[in-house]
Parts: structure tokens; C-alpha cells; sequence
């Protein structure tokens, strides 16, 4: 392996050092802002063993022109984007070093070197490129190098679980000999089906689809519908898994398949611009092991495999194997098990024989039989049986589930809405199926009470003050929050709102108070006389609250708090005097956020527009380019701003004109010629112009458009590129459906 920065020149008999930047005058130090991009004056040679910062998960590394070799060292960083470094020629890397690497846009690099601990690795743009030597990182499970004419060495020696290399054609991973050595190291595969340590990736996959088809079949004879006990990811697929491939764009929430890993730079810009550069990826770190761990662990929890509730790996991967041979393998004589938990997942099944739910319906547990009223292949008259007896039932937490329940319709709810159990009572009068006379009677029950909870249900509830008959009564309750939730209730009559507002308004607790504040359904006077008041964050609720009257918005713009100021400029009720006012806050240390806030409010005048654009502050530039009532000339000008965050902005308005994305159409930054082409208003004009981009990505946003002409979705749809060919043809077949 060669050292460090080999490649670089140097002068003669001098040994190349790492450049050191320590406050000079004319020097920034190096450092990460808030969003993890390093910024300050880059050495040529940028060795993060030496630089003293504190370490997060993830770093980018962009724009400079000075850095030629970098050094990764290990236990610093996790996820490492490195782009738009002109002169870089060397990546190096230790073992524990990154986990995942992107490199793009990096025209004079030559050489990577990474050992140990990489999962995925990106090269994109690097035309210079010569070596990729990732040999030693057996967690290597995705690689894809784009635009990289150059490349002539590549070794994968150790990569176990690398089974290409994506975006290479296969004569050239032939040529480079990356095809043999991946044969080389899958030739260690078992094929047998079994697991072990360090598995190949053609033994995972091999496992993994067994475990796929075994569970095919095994659903066709208990299908799984109450979901794994053990559910982890909503996303899973309905087999209680799901294998991914390589670099698909899904969070899997690190359940375990996260092997396969999803890893996209969404945003680019220079190193100054501190807030535009962000990253999606699959955040699990699980090995391919786990992935068959965690899709065992959800067929284990299937109906069959159930009857042993803590299988093995190996015990629950036998089974399956036995399914493949003997699809009849499952028995169904398990509704007579001793396992409460497996009777209770049989119960629920909407699948099982109507004569096992009878058995089942006889159960002893209550709950078991719960869930056989709830299964819809149960018959109608055994679920309406089963729901009158569990409604006396004397566990209430099984007649509130009963009271819960959507099947209640075919049941006399009259006993539940009766209980003594106010949990009970509430269950039912929140259960959509009940008639409104029921529920009526149920309120009125929970009115008298003294229970918080059903109180707090009636003063909620917009149909009370018609069907209690004392609902007057419980402005006299002592819990704030009951006064609380009737002063907010939309079926209040005024007279009691109004009532309930001003309890509140006088009373000493600050959380009373503050709703009343915030409550856009409080009386002019009552928010008037609140902006009197001496808590700042008391003023700030009634300065957002769009019910609050002009005078007083005018009266809280003055206030010392920039805060409360803040809130004002926020508030789409202030009238346009008032906001072009606070345009001119000159505030030291706050007035940017006051100006801020006024360039993003929709009810701003031009003239306090025109006076914001030439703020110095960037970030109220940009609430103005992110204003879809911003002139679109302001736009215009915005497009040109020298602020990377300003031109998202603009490119992402839906109001942005013409000739604002004409400009953004030409900007040097791929992700803002991207946003363009993916704008619903951008010309024929625009769109063909960008047909023609030489970054991918624009293109393909380009066949993504509905407003893309036919005649650049038939060039498109010749593309060689993968990513835009199979986009404009999904667009033709649109068009032509």
C-alpha cells in the first residue's frame, strides 16, 4: 500500500509535512458548524489525526481548492461526503474508519485506499481515477463508481458481501478483474442452507429467499394478520420483512436488513454555504447476519412456528427448510394448545376454519374469546353471543375493549353505556357506532361525576352543551384544564366560551392564562387585555394569535422583547404599516430575526419586500425567496444572490417566474438546475435546455415533468444513462395511457 500523500510533489530533500493552521493572521481555523460542514482555510494535506476538532457522526468535506490528500483516521467519523475538491488526488483511510464514504466531483483524484470498517462507498466524477483498493473492508456490501474513464486497478479481495460493482459495466469489472474476485471469495459459500460466522453474500441470499418462500407457504395455511409481537418497522412488507437491495432508497429503521444501505447527498454547495448540504440514508450498521436474524425472528412469530415462543435461529431456519419438503408440514391442531399467547394469535386470525373459532369461542380466558368476537370469520351469531357476555364481563379492561370495539354495532350497547367504570363510559361515548341518544345519556352520566377524566371528555365534546343539562355546571369544576377544553370547545354557545375565557383570563395559574392567549377562539377584549400583561411568553402567544386585533398588534410591535416583536412580524393578521415597520428593526442582536420573520409572512407589503432584499442578513433573504407572495422581480433578483440557501429558495417557490428559473436554469450548482427541472412552471424552453444538462440527475428530473415536451421525452427515452432512459419512458407511458 503506498503512504500517505506519495503522489504529491515536493520539493528535494524535504519530507512533506502536514500543513498546520493555527490562527495566523488571514488564517480561520478549521472547524464544523452546526450542520457538519468543515469550514475555515484547508491544508493541502488534510489529516483529521491532527486537527484537534470535537467528532460527530458525519462530515463534508467540499470546496477548496487547496486540499490534495486527505486522512481519515479511525473512531472519527461514521458518514464522510468529500466533493468538489479540484486538486484532490488521495483518499486514505484507516481500519474502524468510515462507514459510509461519497465522493463526487473530484476531477484530479487518483487514488482510495480504505481498510476495515467501510459498508459503502460512492465515486462519482473523478476522471483521473486510477485505484480503489477496499481489499480488507468485509463489510463492503455496496460500491458504485460513475465517470471514472481512468480507473485500471480495483481490489475487493475480502468483500464477502459485495456482489458487483454497481454502475461499472460487466465487461469492465471483467477487465479490471473484480469479477473474479468476487468468484473467488463466493466460491467459500456452503450452498446448504445453514448459517454460520461471516457468511458469504451468496449464502445470505440463498437463506434469506428460503425464509421468503417458506413463509409463502406457511401463510397459506395460518396467514398472519395481528402482526409480528415484535414489530419494529412499519415499513416491513407483509411477510414481516423485507429485503432490499443494495442502495434502495428505504429507512428501515435499523431493524436489521440495514445491510443493505440507501445513501444520497440531497443537497451540494460550497463550504460557506452552512445550511444546504444534507444527507439520507439507511441508518442501521447491522451486519447481513442480523438481516436473517431479524426476518427469522418474524417467521418464528408466525401462527406455526409460534408453538415454540423462543426458537433459535438454526430451530426456526430447520422448520422452514421442512416446509420447502412437506408443504402440509404445519399442523392445525394447535387451537387446543396450553400456549395462551399462540391461542390468542389463532383466535385473531381472520383466516382460520370457523369450526376451530367455535372451539376457540369456549376458551376460558376472556380475552381469547374477546378475539374471537372481533374475527370477522367468526359467525355473526357467535361474535353478537360472545360480545353480551364480555359486556358483564368482570375484568373492566376486557369491557373496555368491548366498549372500543368497531364490531359493537352488532351488539346492545345499552348495558356498557350504564357501567360504573368512567374509562368504560368514555369508551363509549367515543365509539363511533353508537347512536347520538346513547351517547347523549353517556355525557350526562360523566357530567355528574367526579372523575377528571370524563369531565375533561364533556368539556370536549362540541355535542355536550346540547345534550348535558348542567353543562353550565362545570365552569365551577376545579380542574383547569376542564375550563381549559370548554373555553376551546367550537360547540360552546359565546355566552359560556366567553365565560370560560374570562375564568381563565383571571386566574393566576400561567398555563390558564397562556390558553386563553393562544386560543383563536378568545374575544378581542379579553386578548387586549391580556397583551397588557407582564410575561414575555404570555405577550408572544397573544402577539401569533391571528385573533388578535390591529391596535393591540400594533401596540405589542412596540414592545421592548424582540421576541414579542418577532411574534408580531410572524402573525398574517398584522396589517402591512405594521410589518414595514418591524422591516426596519435596527435591533443589535435580534433584529435580523424580526426582519426575518417579516420577509416570510404572505401578508408583507412590495415596499417592506423591497427594503429586506438588500439585507445583509442571508437567512431573511431566503424567507423571501421562499415567500410565495414575494414580487416575482424581487425573485428575479434573489435568483442572482451569492447565497447558495437564497437560490434553493427561490427554485423551490411555487411562484417563482420565468425568468427567475431561467437564470437558476444556468446556475452552476447541479442540485439548483435540479429543482428547476422539477418545477411545474418551467417553460418548454427551460426544460429543453436542461435535456441537454450534463448532470444525470437534472436530466432525469427532466423526463420526470409533466410539462416536458413529447419531443424530449422520445430523446431522453434513447438516453445510455439507466436512471434517465427508464424515466422518460414511464413518462411516455403515461402520456400515452
Amino acid at each position: 500500500m503506498m503512504t500517505i500523500g506519495q503522489n504529491l510533489t515536493q520539493p528535494e530533500g524535504k519530507t512533506l509535512e502536514i500543513e498546520k493552521i493555527t490562527g495566523q493572521p488571514g488564517h480561520q481555523p478549521l472547524s464544523l458548524n452546526e450542520q457538519n460542514v468543515l469550514i475555515g482555510d484547508y491544508p493541502k494535506i488534510l489529516d483529521f489525526q491532527n486537527l484537534g476538532l470535537t467528532y460527530d457522526d458525519e462530515i463534508y468535506i467540499s470546496d477548496s481548492e487547496l486540499v490534495e490528500c486527505i486522512y481519515l483516521p479511525a473512531f472519527t467519523f461514521i458518514d464522510v461526503v468529500i466533493e468538489n475538491l479540484p486538486n484532490l488526488r488521495e483518499i486514505h483511510s484507516d481500519e474502524d474508519g468510515p462507514t459510509w464514504l461519497a465522493c463526487r466531483n473530484l476531477p484530479k483524484l487518483n487514488t482510495i485506499i480504505v481498510d476495515g470498517s467501510l459498508r459503502w462507498l460512492s465515486v462519482d466524477g473523478a476522471a483521473l481515477l486510477q485505484t480503489i483498493d477496499v481489499g480488507k473492508c468485509e463489510h463492503l456490501g455496496y460500491l458504485s463508481v460513475r465517470n471514472a474513464p481512468s480507473l485500471s486497478q480495483v481490489n475487493v479481495e475480502q468483500c464477502r458481501l459485495l456482489p458487483q460493482i454497481d454502475d461499472l459495466s460487466a465487461e469492465h469489472q471483467i477487465q479490471l478483474g473484480v469479477t473474479q474476485q468476487i468468484e473467488a471469495i463466493q466460491s467459500r459459500s456452503k450452498r446448504d442452507s445453514t448459517l454460520y460466522e461471516r457468511m458469504t453474500f451468496t449464502d445470505i441470499e440463498l437463506v434469506l429467499a428460503n425464509i421468503s418462500c417458506g413463509e409463502v407457504l406457511l401463510k397459506k395455511q395460518f396467514p398472519q394478520s395481528r402482526g409480528a409481537s415484535n414489530s419494529t418497522d412499519e415499513s416491513l412488507c407483509d411477510y414481516g420483512y423485507r429485503l432490499l437491495d443494495p442502495g434502495e432508497g428505504v429507512y428501515t429503521g435499523g431493524t436489521g436488513e440495514s445491510y443493505c444501505y440507501a445513501f444520497e447527498v440531497t443537497s451540494q454547495g460550497t463550504a460557506q454555504d452552512e445550511d444546504v448540504v444534507s444527507i439520507d440514508y439507511a441508518v442501521g450498521i447491522h451486519e447481513p447476519e442480523d438481516a436473517i436474524g431479524e426476518a427469522l425472528s418474524w417467521a418464528a412469530s408466525d401462527l406455526a412456528l409460534s408453538r415454540d415462543r423462543a426458537p433459535s435461529n438454526d430451530q426456526v431456519l430447520s422448520f422452514i427448510n421442512l416446509l420447502l419438503n412437506d408443504p402440509t408440514a404445519a399442523p392445525t391442531c394447535w387451537i387446543r394448545t396450553d400456549d395462551v399467547a399462540l391461542r390468542l394469535e389463532l383466535a385473531g386470525n381472520p383466516l382460520m376454519p370457523s369450526g376451530a373459532l367455535d372451539v376457540l369461542a369456549m376458551d376460558k380466558s376472556s380475552k381469547i374469546r374477546l378475539a374471537v368476537a372481533e374475527n370477522p370469520a367468526a359467525t355473526v351469531e357467535v361474535r353478537r353471543t360472545l360480545l353480551h357476555e364480555l359486556a358483564a364481563d368482570v375484568d373492566p379492561e376486557v369491557r373496555l375493549r368491548v366498549a372500543k370495539s368497531a364490531v359493537t354495532a352488532i351488539v346492545d350497547m345499552t348495558a356498557l353505556a350504564k357501567d360504573r367504570n368512567v374509562k368504560v363510559l368514555c369508551a363509549v361515548a367515543e365509539n363511533p357506532i353508537i347512536s347520538s341518544g346513547l351517547r347523549a345519556s353517556v355525557l350526562e352520566i360523566l357530567s355528574k361525576s367526579d372523575d377528571p377524566s370524563g369531565l375533561l371528555l364533556v368539556a370536549k365534546s362540541p355535542d355536550a352543551p346540547a345534550a348535558v343539562s348542567a353543562f353550565s355546571d362545570l365552569l365551577q369544576c376545579s380542574d383547569q384544564n376542564v375550563i381549559i377544553a370548554i373555553a376551546g370547545n367550537i360547540g360552546m354557545p359565546e355566552s359560556e366560551r366567553l365565560a370560560a375565557l374570562k375564568v381563565l383570563a383571571a386566574s393566576e395559574d400561567f398555563n390558564a392564562k397562556w390558553s386563553v392567549a393562544s386560543n383563536e377562539l378568545t374575544p378581542p377584549p379579553v386578548l387586549d387585555s391580556l397583551a397588557k400583561e407582564t410575561n414575555r411568553r404570555l405577550l408572544e402567544a397573544v402577539a401569533k394569535n391571528p385573533a388578535t386585533p390591529v391596535l393591540t398588534l400594533q401596540y405589542l410591535a412596540k414592545n421592548n422583547e424582540w421576541s414579542v416583536r418577532c411574534c408580531v412580524a410572524e402573525n398574517p393578521s398584522t396589517p402591512p404599516l405594521v410589518l414595514l415597520l418591524l422591516a426596519k428593526d435596527k435591533d443589535d442582536s435580534w433584529g435580523e430575526y424580526i426582519r426575518k420573520s417579516v420577509a416570510g409572512n404572505p401578508a408583507a407589503p412590495v415596499a417592506a419586500f423591497e427594503i429586506l432584499v438588500g439585507d445583509n442578513d442571508w437567512q431573511t433573504r431566503a424567507s423571501i425567496a421562499g415567500n410565495p407572495a414575494a414580487p416575482k422581480a424581487i425573485l428575479e433578483l434573489l435568483a442572482r444572490d451569492e447565497k447558495y440557501s437564497v437560490r434553493e429558495n427561490v427554485a423551490k417557490n411555487p411562484e417563482s417566474s420565468i425568468g427567475a428559473l431561467e437564470i437558476l436554469a444556468k446556475d452552476k450548482n447541479n442540485n439548483l438546475r435540479m429543482y428547476v427541472a422539477r418545477h411545474p412552471a418551467s417553460s418548454s424552453d427551460i426544460l429543453t435546455m436542461l435535456a441537454h444538462d450534463s448532470y444525470d440527475a437534472v436530466r432525469r428530473d427532466v423526463a420526470t415533468n409533466k410539462a416536458t415536451p413529447d419531443s424530449v421525452l422520445k430523446v431522453l427515452s434513447k438516453e445510455a444513462e439507466t436512471q434517465v432512459r427508464e424515466a422518460a419512458e414511464r413518462s411516455q407511458n403515461r402520456v400515452d395511457s
